[in-house]
């Protein structure tokens, strides 16, 4: 970020109650924030730009304009022709004047539930004030379907009218606005089972075999590229069987003298010793490419004990090169230690969702998720209501 400074006439926006009482709770939220994040106004767009005086900063003016709960951090400052730091200088101006919290941007995959703290007495003020806004609906029941975490992809029924589906996306924005819901986001922990079984001895002994190789070869001339290793193909781990000698005479009649030179209906025929010259070579070429996979998984679990080498290659997944390079390189970025998110994780990695939830079903053995809220956006939840 840049140094760059909005100054904002303090008389823009009244100060309302809020949670955040001193500026320095604004910098540690600002600590907290990150580009992914998004930004949740408390009153209507119009009317907030209508409270601000006509020398109001042209970049806050902007940002309230293209303003949406859909929308990210870093969205909101491409639409508004800002960069980051401004939105987040601004943000920080919107958060204290409590014109505005933190969220992550709406979308289908996030989920929900009851704040802890919020009122579900049937006296509650909020349930008058939800019902002007949206007639005909009762509070305490659009809340009691958040009872257990639900995700909004799970509530929106696609017979519906779009209409009904707008007006959801609308009660979750006023639950939000109210502190009414809380979002859970996903972390992982890598777990490897303690107790797990031994691996065969044959893949054992093959696998000290390979050890043994990639040391020697690390001393010697050969030595493949990180490319050469990750482009190795797997097909020794596919459960065929190389075709045996017999398998390739018995398609030759007993009957037929096979001599140098002799034809089969036109054709030259192979002889036995061109037969087992291929499939010596077939043979090898399957063992050179199972023994290359072999070293792709021994770099890239160089880092990982034995029990975590163990309990990781006896999972199916672990055969495909691309699959364990990413669980690896998941691992080594320490994401996988319940400190990072799925959301994050994608914004840091430029991973999409489909593929990370793909690796966690794929590694489920050593995997353990768990559902709780983002520690940047939890300190907004620390109002209780009288």
């Amino acid at each position: 970020m840049n140094n760059t400074v909005i100054w904002l006439n303090t008389k823009e926006l009244k100060h309302h109650s809020s949670h955040l009482t001193c500026f320095c709770d604004v910098i540690r939220c600002l600590q907290s924030l990150r580009p992914y994040h998004g930004l949740l106004l408390l009153v209507e767009s119009s009317e907030l730009l209508n409270h601000l005086p006509p020398d109001a900063s042209p970049a806050l003016v902007r940002l309230v304009r293209m303003y949406s709960p859909l929308k990210s951090l870093q969205t909101l400052a491409a639409d508004a022709d800002l960069t980051v730091s401004q939105v987040f200088q601004l943000a920080g101006h919107l958060l204290y004047w409590a014109r505005a919290t933190v969220i992550y941007p709406l979308c289908e995959s996030n989920v929900y539930v009851i704040a802890p703290d919020s009122p579900t007495h049937v006296s509650s003020p909020l349930i008058e004030r939800f019902s002007e806004h949206f007639p005909g609906m009762n509070l305490l029941q659009v809340m009691s379907d958040f009872s257990l975490p639900t995700s909004i992809s799970l509530k929106i029924n696609p017979l519906n009218h779009p209409q009904h589906q707008s007006q959801l996306v609308q009660m979750i924005v006023w639950m939000l606005q109210h502190r009414l819901l809380l979002q859970l986001h996903t972390y992982v922990y890598f777990m490897p089972t303690a107790n797990g079984p031994r691996l065969p001895q044959e893949r054992l002994v093959r696998q000290q075999s390979h050890s043994m190789h990639q040391s020697s070869t690390r001393d010697g001339s050969y030595q493949s590229t990180p490319d050469e290793q990750f482009s190795v193909s797997v097909g020794g781990f596919m459960g065929g069987r190389a075709p045996s000698e017999s398998d390739l005479s018995s398609n030759i009649s007993d009957d037929v003298l096979v001599t140098p030179g002799s034809k089969l209906n036109g054709l030259p025929i192979q002889t036995s010793s061109s037969l087992v010259s291929a499939d010596t070579e077939v043979s090898f070429v399957s063992a050179l490419e199972e023994e290359k996979s072999s070293l792709v998984r021994e770099e890239l679990l160089a880092d990982f004990s034995d029990e975590e080498r163990t309990a990781i290659l006896k999972i199916p997944a672990a055969a495909n090169p691309e699959d364990l390079h990413l669980l690896a390189r998941l691992c080594h970025q320490g994401y996988l230690r319940g400190y990072h998110h799925l959301e994050e994780i994608m914004y840091l990695e430029n991973i999409r969702r489909s593929q990370l939830l793909q690796l966690l079903d794929k590694f489920r053995d050593v995997l353990v998720t768990c559902e709780t809220e983002d520690p940047a956006i939890a300190m907004f939840y620390s109002h209780s209501y009288t």
